[in-house]
């Protein structure tokens, strides 16, 4: 059984006799697929990974998948017809009387074959187990996750190179997609936020046709995919000279931040890492302007299912992946946001996106 495999029963809160990972087709993919079988590439249309406690792990995929699932060792069967899909799980789940779905990802017509197959089998959700294995990113997932963030963080360097007065937004995140692809990656791990002026106030803006002005922050919010694992960095600029309002928000959020990045070590828990971060925010004139999460863990997803926030108990250990990004946000004038992935350690925090943001840069 593989480590990954056995982190899975390892946080299982109720025992089984067989998992059942099943990845359809887009927009339904389950990530966790390519988690335990470690498969780099390929859609992976219409395959099953199914888990054993004590006897490791067999993938099930259709013909058109069969040459990208070979040279991983997987003890792999080729089903020529989904149809057959339900006849060969009846086979290898016989005698199971429970069986872990992970089922946020599962797809109704998944449930269905797996009902098929297994009509008086109790279907239990192992979805809290999944994502708690996945929390904690074993060396060969860092090393994927510090290669996105390598991609990211030189475009962070190059931004000022192309940014200038009467760019668009539109052209920026254009510009910085182009880059990561130029740079190795294989898409953008979600859509990239270009925001200028009072635009920048919004967290999650869509990037439109407003054009750069001086006496504006412009900020910029994306990540790279580079093979399965992501990455997810935020900086913000400034077009001419920073106002002293400007730079005192930049500061501010620098500020926070580090203290946030601090405190990210193996044995703190994220919810008194928010609180840090937002104390820190409210002791300033920008009180009640910070209104988002701390950070979200990253691997496999942009968002990979750990939050930091006050409201949420996250304990952190050793080879969690988490981005710290803390912001500062004024309706109808602009917005700041420092965002870095860090990987938690037992005596200090390990950044992976080594990219400027000790001054605020101005183009």
């Amino acid at each position: 059984m593989s480590d990954r495999v056995k982190r899975i029963f390892d946080n299982l809160e109720e025992d089984v006799d067989a998992i059942y990972i099943r990845n359809s087709t887009e927009p339904i993919v389950d990530k966790t697929f390519f988690y335990v079988t470690g498969i780099r590439s390929g859609l992976f249309e219409s395959s099953t990974a199914v888990l054993y406690p004590d006897r490791g792990m067999e993938v099930i995929v259709p013909p058109l998948e069969e040459t990208s699932a070979k040279g991983y060792g997987l003890n792999l069967t080729v089903v020529p017809r989904r149809a057959e899909v339900s006849e060969h799980l009846k086979e290898k789940f016989k005698g199971c009387k429970r069986i872990g779905v992970n089922s946020p990802e599962v797809s109704y017509a998944a449930i269905k074959d797996l009902e098929k197959a297994m009509p008086k089998a109790k279907l239990v959700d192992v979805s809290k187990a999944v994502m708690a294995a996945r929390l904690v990113k074993d060396e060969e997932e860092i090393k994927a996750i510090r290669k996105a963030c390598r991609v990211v963080a030189r475009i962070a360097k190059e931004i000022p190179d192309f940014l200038e007065e009467g760019i668009k937004e539109v052209e920026v995140a254009a510009e910085i997609n182009h880059r990561m692809q130029k740079y190795g990656a294989l898409e953008p791990s979600f859509t990239t936020i270009s925001s200028f002026g009072k635009n920048s106030a919004e967290p999650h803006y869509t990037s439109g046709n407003k054009k750069l002005r001086k006496g504006q922050f412009a900020l910029f919010d994306y990540g790279a995919r580079v093979g399965r694992y992501v990455s997810d960095i935020t900086r913000t600029y400034a077009c001419g000279k920073p106002s002293a309002k400007m730079q005192e928000m930049y500061d501010t959020v620098l500020e926070a931040q580090l203290i946030g990045i601090e405190m990210m070590v193996a044995g703190n828990n994220g919810k008194d890492v928010h609180t840090a971060v937002d104390e820190y925010i409210n002791g300033t004139k920008f009180k009640d302007r910070f209104i988002h999460s701390t950070g979200h863990s990253i691997g496999l997803s942009v968002h990979d299912g750990g939050v930091i926030h006050s409201l949420i108990d996250q304990p952190l250990e050793d080879g969690m992946v988490f981005t710290v990004e803390p912001g500062v946000y004024l309706p109808n004038y602009g917005g700041v946001r420092i965002e870095d992935d860090v990987v938690v350690r037992k005596g200090k925090a390990e950044i992976l996106t080594k990219a400027p943001k000790k001054e605020i840069i101005s183009v």
